[in-house]
């Protein structure tokens, strides 16, 4: 992509202590800098967001405190990645960039659950639109890359909030086909579906990430996000079950190259994340995936919007009784996935070009 030379912010969940979020972050500034833009990452990380101690601890109920403070130790495990980041001076309030937003020719939000319900509501205790770019100077582009809301359906009061923002962006564009019908039911028809951040470098690139760390083969890594209901957990153990023998480790809250390599390494990953399905793809590795039940059955449309793309679908299993040991087993032409992944970039790398041209 040769474009004329631009200064470019992206917004997006870098704070978040997520492999995916941090993966997805620096590819979307890695290739934009590669193209010869100067890309870096804006720094909004809400102090209510913080995995400190003291956030940690500002809570009278255990169970509360427990997931915490797991999530405070994974927080302290992957931060080393974030140097790689260029990062703008911090902000900590959506008001902060309204009153003084940082210099650009273009802000980019996304990719990731940027949009979601939760945040847009709630982000830093209150309404918080800021991903939604309600900052910057009038002559400054503003696109959605990527995103994602998290759900198949919008609340209507996310709606009301978001509707008009998302009309003033210059171009939109989802993760998920059901993204697209929540642009619509918002009268938003000029979206389309693009591909991860994450797809737009190659595997060497990643590889160099964690090439320090030693080749580990043939373990079975598991790669599970939240806690899970027991249906959802017979269906894990169902899996890992037809790996006689096999050492299995969970890899959700090791560092970022530790996660990098364990999904290099493995004979096979099990995992409800879609990054880690698409990083699964970028190394050939095989891998199976587990849905999420319940209250976050919406989050399953971006595994189910990317193997179709790929044409590996019957690498979900939903229940127990379809975790089997064939499903595991089936071999996967990684010849074709890699020049799916190609035309799957491709998408992303046009949306961006026609963006920041148009």
């Amino acid at each position: 992509m040769k474009v004329q030379r631009v200064k470019i912010g992206i917004l997006t969940f870098h704070w978040a202590a997520n492999h995916g979020a941090m993966l997805q972050t620096y590819a979307s500034m890695q290739y934009l800098r590669q193209c010869g833009h100067e890309a870096f990452v804006i720094d909004y990380y809400p102090v209510n967001q913080e995995l400190s101690l003291k956030n940690t601890l500002r809570t009278s109920r255990l169970c509360v405190m427990a997931e915490r403070f797991r999530s405070y130790q994974k927080e302290k495990r992957v931060a080393p990645f974030r140097r790689h980041f260029v990062l703008s001076h911090r902000y900590i309030t959506n008001r902060e960039l309204i009153e003084n937003p940082p210099e650009a020719d273009a802000y980019i939000t996304g990719s990731d659950q940027v949009w979601n319900a939760y945040y847009l509501l709630r982000g830093e205790g209150k309404v918080t639109p800021v991903y939604f770019l309600n900052f910057g100077k009038p002559d400054c582009k503003k696109i959605a890359m990527s995103v994602s809301f998290g759900c198949t359906e919008y609340p209507q009061e996310a709606q009301t909030l978001a509707k008009p923002l998302i009309h003033a962006l210059d171009a939109v564009s989802v993760r998920e086909k059901t993204g697209l019908d929540v642009l619509e039911s918002m009268d938003y028809h000029d979206g389309v579906v693009t591909a991860d951040p994450t797809s737009l470098l190659a595997p060497e690139v990643y590889g160099q990430l964690c090439d320090d760390i030693p080749v580990s083969k043939g373990k079975v890594a598991l790669c599970i996000l939240r806690k899970q209901s027991q249906g959802v957990i017979d269906a894990i153990h169902r899996l890992t079950a037809s790996f006689e023998h096999r050492e299995v480790i969970s890899i959700s809250d090791v560092s970022v190259p530790m996660w990098l390599a364990a999904i290099r390494d493995a004979e096979c990953v099990i995992t409800n994340s879609f990054h880690c399905v698409m990083f699964c793809l970028k190394f050939h590795t095989p891998f199976m995936v587990v849905l999420e039940d319940g209250a976050k059955a919406g989050m399953n449309d971006r595994l189910f919007t990317l193997l179709d793309y790929f044409k590996l679908r019957r690498r979900i299993c939903s229940e127990a009784s379809h975790a089997t040991n064939d499903m595991v087993h089936q071999p996967i032409d990684w010849e074709g996935v890699d020049r799916t992944m190609d035309l799957y970039a491709d998408s992303l790398r046009a949306f961006l070009k026609n963006s920041l041209e148009g």
